[in-house]
């Protein structure tokens, strides 16, 4: 596994790495995980860090992984790269010679912040190629395959999709939190395209008695902490060590997840599962995820742009309703996510040809 980073930093592709690595090693696959660090540097047989240089943001590098990337080469199997829009993917796929590569982009279609946006034509060429060279492309939801396709048309066959799945086996089983009023929960990074701000301020508005727990941190946060102190219904928590987060899911009545736009969904499949009722954003990944729970009664859908009026009436109305719903039909765990992955890894290092999903281009799109 090659990723940019990996816990304890915190974020979708780190929780993604770790999770089905953990799901991977159960199963008899030997896995190990090539990772920059920005910190100290953590000693693990089965983890190889690399020094990142001093540079901000998502596009930091760790020159080490390239020589490292040569040598090493020829001991694996296969290279399982992870982000397309983080450096190490693309430059050490040029690296591994004929071992076969897997690419999980983790594609939103566009960076977040100006930025980002630039950085995106510069590297074009680079990720256009190491898309070419990946026998494998494995997106975690059709709505991130169709936007990777509508990009590179010609990447269809190549790709499967293997949705995220839940990433705590303590999520069921952890103990709610007693609270005086209900508890509106929203977990994330704090960025602009996540529309926290929008949701605190329609749980600032509201009349019915109601507290607001935000966990995460990011550059929205100072903002959100001055509206905070003003509404002391708003609790800015950080980000949680994953027991406390669970037991945040379990307490909640309602979660919010106001995205723009998504590769996946992971707190609001979190929340389902956990037995919360939902109000998020009419994107296709949040549509994907309620449909893959058959959890689709349970989310009132918000089409954006929205307004915090928008908001704190769907939260009225949510609360109205009380208690929580029953107990999920079904729950998609790492388990059945590793074994799938492991299927196509088999497929890959046994024959030369590009593995092509079962069932065929379009038998991917069939929900499990």
């Amino acid at each position: 596994m090659v990723t940019p980073a990996y816990p304890p930093a915190v974020g979708g592709i780190e929780a993604h790495v770790a999770s089905l690595t953990e799901a991977l090693s159960k199963l008899g696959v030997e896995v190990q995980v090539i990772t920059q660090a920005s910190g100290p540097l953590r000693r693990n047989p089965a983890l190889v860090e690399f020094r990142r240089l001093p540079m901000t943001g998502v596009y930091q590098f760790a020159p080490g992984l390239l020589p490292w990337t040569r040598r090493h080469r020829r001991d694996f199997d296969l290279f399982h790269l992870h982000g397309y829009h983080a450096a190490p993917a693309g430059l050490v796929a040029p690296l591994v010679g004929g071992t076969p590569i897997v690419l999980t982009p983790h594609y939103h279609g566009a960076g977040h912040t100006r930025l980002a946006r630039g950085m995106h034509r510069l590297y074009g060429a680079v990720n256009r190629n190491l898309i070419r060279r990946a026998r494998a492309v494995i997106c975690v939801s059709s709505a991130e395959a169709d936007l990777l396709e509508d990009r590179y048309p010609w990447v269809r066959p190549k790709v499967e999709v293997i949705p995220n799945a839940v990433g705590s086996e303590g999520l069921l089983s952890a103990a709610a939190f007693e609270t005086d009023n209900p508890v509106v929960l929203t977990a994330g990074r704090l960025v602009g395209y996540k529309n926290t701000r929008l949701v605190a301020e329609a749980v600032a508005a509201l009349r019915s008695p109601v507290s607001l727990v935000v966990a995460g941190d990011g550059p929205e946060r100072a903002d959100l902490d001055d509206l905070a102190r003003r509404h002391p219904a708003i609790e800015l928590t950080g980000w949680l060590p994953r027991p406390e987060l669970d037991r945040w899911f379990r307490t909640a009545s309602i979660f919010v997840t106001l995205s723009e736009h998504e590769a996946f969904g992971m707190s609001l499949l979190e929340a389902l599962t956990a037995g919360s009722w939902a109000i998020a954003s009419d994107i296709p990944a949040h549509r994907e995820v309620a449909a893959l729970c058959g959890a689709e009664d349970r989310v009132t859908w918000l089409r954006l742009p929205c307004t915090a009026e928008q908001v704190g009436r769907a939260l009225e109305d949510r609360l109205a309703s009380g208690g929580r719903p029953p107990p999920l039909p079904r729950i998609w765990d790492w388990g059945e996510a590793a074994r799938r992955t492991a299927a196509l890894y088999h497929r890959l290092v046994t024959s030369p040809e590009v593995a092509r999903p079962a069932g065929g281009v379009r038998g991917r799109r069939r929900v499990p």
